[in-house]
């Protein structure tokens, strides 16, 4: 979740890729590129919900259930 100046405010984990480092690592990946740029105006003072999306096709051979 971003607030309108592009300050990550929550970040949570929705599906793990089975493998804990990547999810570690996918959520580091969002926290160090933040700030993001600030809304425009028009976008109003919400915060807004985002989704950011890792694909790791090698991963997939290897995944735990």
């Amino acid at each position: 979740t971003l607030n309108p100046a592009g300050t990550l405010i929550y970040i949570q984990l929705v599906r793990s890729s089975g493998f804990p480092v990547l999810d570690g690592e996918a959520l580091r990946a969002l926290k160090a590129a933040a700030p993001y740029d600030a809304f425009p105006q028009q976008m109003g003072a919400e915060p807004l919900n985002i989704v950011g999306h890792f694909i790791y096709p090698s991963a997939y051979r290897y995944r735990r259930n």
